[in-house]
Parts: structure tokens; C-alpha cells; sequence
């Protein structure tokens, strides 16, 4: 028998302290072949300690797929371990699977669902958090709205930010309101005295453009900020302008 079926064997039909610690080994292990060995143990445990130890093993060895599943499983704690966990990966192909919590009716799962996304900082989540910042009755789902909208370091939010912060009274919020403030003024920083320079502009460009709506998504580092102007309803191009500013 090898090391790896002695394991699962352990994990099957071992005592309670030996299953715990077997768990914990084969997370150490890292070998993804245990998963849907943990997922069985993880639905017919009652034993909260081990649930917890299940999905941190789960959250290093599984794979974004098994995670985004999890999200279906009713159990509360097992919905909010795996949305930790896609946002500390930061795994970007599940945020359509995550978007919908924004709405769940309990405010737990939607403030960690808010912070996930924040992690991920996706483009098209961007209104989709700004609104919750903006309408949200809890405010631990406001606060992590707030936190996450300072990751997209989209300047222009400074004036939607301050507005909110002078009607927002929970000290929490308007701390991380105050913190998303902060980065937004460091990231103009950057850029005060840059060379801009238009590096694309669609030919089919009109004055009539400017009525439609247009959205504008930014890439940076600490030298460069690309401004690139988009149009979905366009039919004719979806890149209208990309403007690259240089640092220096």
C-alpha cells in the first residue's frame, strides 16, 4: 500500500484525531488526487473543527473549479471559506460565479463577497461595488466596498468618494473611504507632469461618439498609465482612444 492510500485509508476509517491530522498532512502533501476524498469526508462530518481544517486543505490543494463549487453547498461557513479563498487567489475567471452574492440576503456572505471581488478587482465589478458602497444598509459590506474601490485606482472616484464620506457616519467605512481617498491622491501623484500621448484614435471617430456611452478602463504601474476608451453599443469598433501617459 502506498504512503498516499495509507492516507486516504486513515482518512476513511481513522479516529477523530487521526483524521485531523491527516487532513492537515495531506494539505502539507499538496497532492490533488486527496480531493475528492475531502470532499466526501466534508459532507457527511459533523464536527465543526474538522470542517474548518477540510476547507483550509481544500483552499490550498483544490482547484478554482472545486471552490466555485463549494459556493453552491447551503452551509454557511463552507460558502464563506471558499470565498476567502477565491479572493486570496485572486482567481479572476470565477467572478461571474461571484457576482451574485452581492445580493445574498445574508450580509456576512455579501460583505466577504464584496471583499473577494475588491481581491480580484475585475473591471466590470467596478459599478457593481461603487453601488454598493453607495446603497448598502449594512455597513461592513459598505466598508469593504469602500476598501475594494480604492484597488481599481480609478481617479475619478475621488469626487463619488467624497460625497459618500460626508453623509457616511459608521467609522469604519469612513476610515476605508478615507484610505481608498489617500491611494487615489498617491496614484495622480504619479502622474502630475507626465507626457500624454494618443497612441490610437479610431478613424471612425465622430462628434457623435462623445454622446454615447463611453467607459474607460486603466492599466498602470509606477511609470506608465494607459487610458483606453471603450464603446459596447459602437458598431463600428469598440476601442475608440488609448492614451498612454509615461511618467516623469
Amino acid at each position: 500500500m502506498s504512503e498516499f492510500e495509507k492516507l486516504i485509508a486513515d482518512l476513511e476509517w481513522g479516529d477523530e484525531d487521526s483524521v485531523k491530522k491527516t487532513v492537515a498532512y495531506l494539505g502539507d502533501l499538496g497532492d490533488p488526487r486527496a480531493v475528492p476524498y475531502l470532499l466526501k469526508k466534508l459532507d457527511i462530518t459533523q464536527d465543526n473543527e474538522l470542517v474548518d481544517s477540510i476547507l483550509w486543505t481544500l483552499s490550498r490543494i483544490g482547484s478554482n473549479d472545486i471552490l466555485v463549487k463549494l459556493l453552491e453547498n447551503p452551509n454557511k461557513k463552507i460558502m464563506l471559506e471558499a470565498l476567502d479563498a477565491l479572493g486570496r487567489r485572486m482567481a479572476n475567471e470565477s467572478v461571474e460565479r461571484i457576482i451574485p452574492f452581492l445580493k445574498h440576503p445574508d450580509s456576512e456572505i455579501r460583505a466577504l463577497a464584496t471583499w473577494t471581488l475588491g481581491k480580484i478587482h475585475a473591471e466590470k465589478t467596478y459599478e457593481l461595488l461603487l453601488n454598493l458602497l453607495k446603497a448598502d444598509e449594512e455597513a461592513s459590506v459598505r466598508a469593504n466596498a469602500a476598501w475594494a474601490i480604492g484597488k481599481y485606482e480609478k481617479i475619478e472616484s475621488r469626487s463619488i468618494l467624497n460625497k459618500i464620506l460626508e453623509e457616511e457616519a459608521d467609522e469604519t467605512v469612513r476610515y476605508n473611504l478615507k484610505e481608498a481617498l489617500s491611494r487615489l491622491e498617491e496614484v495622480e501623484e504619479q502622474f502630475k507632469g507626465a507626457i500624454k500621448i494618443t497612441v490610437y484614435e479610431c478613424s471612425k471617430m465622430e462628434a457623435d461618439c462623445m454622446k454615447k456611452k463611453i467607459k474607460e478602463e486603466r492599466i498602470s504601474d509606477q511609470f506608465i498609465l494607459l487610458k483606453i476608451k471603450l464603446c459596447n453599443s459602437c458598431p463600428k469598433a469598440k476601442i475608440c482612444q488609448v492614451n498612454l501617459i509615461k511618467n516623469i
